[in-house]
């Protein structure tokens, strides 16, 4: 029997309660988490979360005196105190996200181990070994999505014990067995972002109605990296159909590419339910009253909305189209109810329904990558040719931006660097001078102004030895060439340099391109979050900016990586980062209440320096007015290559999504 759980890789919950009931030891209790490879489908059954506590544990199996095996759901960026188990055994093992596990010994932090999904921790021994440590707290390693971990105690245990206090923790579930126990209790596919085709399939494998499908593809955040190896086309067809995943009498998953201005005539769907989730371009959807067939309400679907989808009625009908002429479309289907045909008012009969890809695999030498339209390549062109390093590895999106005309993307970077370099420069004067009006009563009289450096060659000097050279130029900590404000006056002459710089002639960006020194800058709006957040310093919601847009008009970028809930350091080196958000609430006031709006780090490549880098507070006092309040925050910090820098919010207010509310920073200084 124990060679049995060494060697069969354990893929279901039952299979694993069956391994551990077999058990001689400890050691043996590892080796069977090891491995276990639980698809997502066997555990999100248990999935289940208090939105308003920092983990959840959900039972699954309790063996009288043997062992205990639950799930626990971890928010973001929340964890537990240190603790004893109080003579158990503990070993856990990652499913999802990431698990930052610090170890103590005598009271003292000895390790602090990270664990991604698949990996199992070491365990925690009981009080009277030596080899391990007796105490251990674990938590969530990352601010803006969850986390899920499988935990077996060997001797289960309904307490654990604080290391600091000695207080006794009793320990309860918010599920057992699949059943809730606390009301407020909600399944975790309702609380995470889902950024791949085999995480969609997943969810999918577990929907009970055919509204969560809809639900599902609300959370999707898939970027072209993962749908582009599906997207083939037909060019004698209109619109064509690519199978990703199909599920008999339960779901199918479907890509569909649109031609420009093209789409399909009114058709019903013999049955199944159809959800649509707009990938890439515009699509317009007109639906058909049951009654009288006539014209009902028309939807135009841009990339990232999601359709309600039509109901499974025969006598209902809806037709799709591509709304722009000139650019291709691409949607993602789900299906429930797999459909092979569906009716059209000119024809008596069904029409079958073809594919022009099977699971990636094109089902005739006529079917073509859309990645290798010269259309969808210039399309591609003025909306990912930002993206740098983590779209690079993927060769798909590699061929898009290699056929790039180098002259089309000169102007591009051109255009963005001079409307970003003066947009900096107005962004610097307006922070700089609301910091200190907003900041005023918050520092005393002699930290009422801070010294501001920026590196010398950002900015437009005077010649020979003037006053305003001698005043703000000089050497700090070893860093020469930076030019330093410490007061108004200093401040004033700064900023005076600053605002030149965005009189640079054409000539001299050129010149600057050609030798590759491109400021290292960027500045998004920030988009409102569907998220719910509270009002405590531990629970904040994450907001989210566009990576695969920037209006010029506003936005830039340049040497920094843009992911959907922040922006990722690239180049190591001295910052300037700034914020500004703009409260909004269309309900009245009637409590006083208090807003936080923090500037947040995750550091992958060190979690001790993750955390809250900047916080402004907003205190609404109750009024009959709504709330429409500005914060602004910003400062100097050191960052490393792969820090993502975060906006995050502590209230559902929602806020304002314009110039107003944004999140930015500036490379000051790489030595």
């Amino acid at each position: 029997m124990y060679g049995s759980h060494r060697v069969n890789t354990i893929t279901t919950i039952e299979d694993l309660i069956h391994h551990l009931r077999n058990i001689k030891s400890p050691k043996e209790a590892y080796e069977v988490l090891k491995r276990c490879k639980l698809p997502r489908k066997e555990w999100l059954p248990y999935a289940y979360y208090q939105p308003e506590s920092k983990y959840s544990r959900n039972l699954i199996h309790l063996e009288d005196n043997l062992f205990e095996l639950f799930l626990i759901c971890w928010a973001p960026g929340q964890g537990n105190e240190p603790h004893r188990h109080c003579g158990s055994y503990c070993f856990f093992q990652v499913l999802q996200g990431e698990l930052c596990e610090t170890l103590y010994q005598f009271d003292k932090e000895t390790s602090n181990d990270v664990y991604k999904v698949g990996k199992v921790s070491q365990g925690i021994i009981p009080v009277g070994t030596l080899k391990k440590s007796e105490s251990h707290k674990v938590i969530n390693n990352h601010f803006s999505s969850w986390a899920v971990s499988l935990h077996v105690y060997l001797k289960p245990t309904d307490k654990n014990k604080c290391v600091r206090n000695e207080e006794t923790i009793e320990l309860t579930y918010v599920s057992e067995y699949r059943k809730l126990l606390v009301s407020s209790a909600l399944l975790l596919r309702w609380a995470s972002t889902i950024e791949t085709i085999d995480d969609l399939i997943d969810h999918l494998q577990t929907i009970e109605e055919a509204r969560d499908a809809h639900e599902l593809l609300e959370r999707c955040n898939i970027p072209i990296k993962e749908w582009i190896p599906y997207a083939f086309y037909k060019p004698s067809l209109n619109f064509s159909r690519n199978l990703i995943h199909e599920e008999v009498n339960g779901f199918e998953l479907l890509l569909i590419c649109w031609k420009p201005g093209q789409g399909n005539q009114r058709h019903n769907h013999c049955g199944s339910y159809c959800f649509m989730h707009v990938l890439h371009g515009e699509l317009r959807e007109i639906l058909y009253r049951a009654k009288d067939s006539s014209k009902g309400d028309e939807n135009v679907y841009r990339a990232g909305k999601v359709s309600w989808g039509v109901v499974a009625k025969e006598s209902e009908w809806h037709e799709v189209k591509n709304n722009n002429s000139s650019s291709w479309a691409v949607s993602l289907h789900v299906y429930v109810k797999p459909i092979k045909e569906n009716k059209v008012p000119s024809e008596n009969e069904p029409i079958k329904l073809e594919y022009v890809s099977l699971y990636s695999k094109p089902n005739s030498p006529e079917c073509l990558p859309l990645n290798n339209d010269r259309g969808f390549q210039r399309d591609c062109a003025q909306k990912y040719h930002r993206l740098r390093e983590s779209d690079e590895s993927s060769n798909d999106v590699q061929r898009i931006k290699k056929d790039i005309p180098t002259r089309e993307k000169l102007f591009l970077i051109m255009a963005v660097i001079s409307l970003g370099m003066a947009l900096v420069a107005l962004i610097l004067v307006s922070l700089t001078i609301s910091n200190i009006n907003k900041q005023e009563n918050m520092v005393s009289s002699k930290s009422r102004f801070e010294k501001i450096c920026l590196n010398c060659s950002l900015l437009s000097l005077p010649t020979g030895d003037t006053k305003e050279r001698r005043i703000i130029i000089t050497d700090i900590n070893g860093f020469k060439d930076q030019c330093c404000a410490e007061n108004e006056l200093e401040l004033s002459i700064l900023l005076d340099l600053i605002s030149n710089v965005s009189k640079l002639q054409t000539d001299a960006d050129i010149s600057i391109l050609e030798k590759g020194k491109l400021p290292i800058s960027a500045h998004k709006s920030c988009m409102q979050t569907n998220e719910p957040g509270q009002d405590s310093n531990d629970t904040h919601i994450v907001l989210n900016v566009d990576p695969l847009y920037n209006d010029p008009a506003i936005e830039h970028n340049s040497g920094v990586d843009l992911v959907p809930d922040g922006l990722k350091i690239i180049y190591t080196g001295i910052y300037f980062v700034y914020s500004s958000i703009e409260f909004q609430n269309a309900q009245t006031v009637s409590v006083n209440s208090t807003h936080y709006h923090y500037i947040h780090r995750i550091s992958p490549g060190n979690p001790s320096l993750s955390g809250v880098l900047l916080r402004m507070v907003l205190s609404v006092d109750k009024s009959s007015s709504p709330i429409r309040e500005t914060t602004y925050a910003g400062g100097v910090f050191y960052l490393q290559s792969g820090d993502l820098i975060q906006i995050c919010l502590s209230s559902p207010t929602k806020i304002n999504k314009n110039s107003s509310s944004f999140i930015g920073l500036i490379l000051l200084s790489t030595n």
